[in-house]
């Protein structure tokens, strides 16, 4: 019963203190547990803040605002797909951006594969 406290304690505790500077389309979750929307939040957080680290690794100059769509599978519980818009799409920065929210675990949830636009300045 403590582990589940701890746990919980400690979702909130991320939630509380993660900017949230990236924006995404939120009303397909108007459905969802609200556990499953904090961890789905928490998820797209990490993979913007692995994606914004592309640009530094690959010294590739910043051209305005990093807008890709994602794929959430919830029978997997994971991003499964992600493709990147205008103007990194076809650049080497490419692929860095898409491997920051691929794999990235999100709570299990009914229904199809949800695509998410998400827009974040790098």
């Amino acid at each position: 019963m403590n582990r589940k406290f701890c746990l919980t304690l400690w979702t909130v505790v991320i939630v509380g203190t993660v900017p949230a500077s990236a924006a995404w389309d939120r009303a397909w979750m108007k459905n969802l547990n609200s556990d499953v929307v904090a961890q789905f939040e928490i998820a797209l957080r990490r993979g913007e803040t692995k994606a914004k680290n592309c640009f530094q690794l690959l010294q590739m100059p910043k051209r305005g605002a990093v807008r890709m769509s994602v794929v959430v599978d919830g029978n997997r519980g994971r991003i499964t797909e992600a493709a990147v818009q205008a103007p990194y799409a076809d650049s080497i920065v490419e692929n860095c951006l898409k491997r920051g929210f691929i794999g990235e675990i999100v709570s299990p949830f009914d229904g199809p594969p949800r695509k998410v636009m998400v827009t974040f300045d790098p």
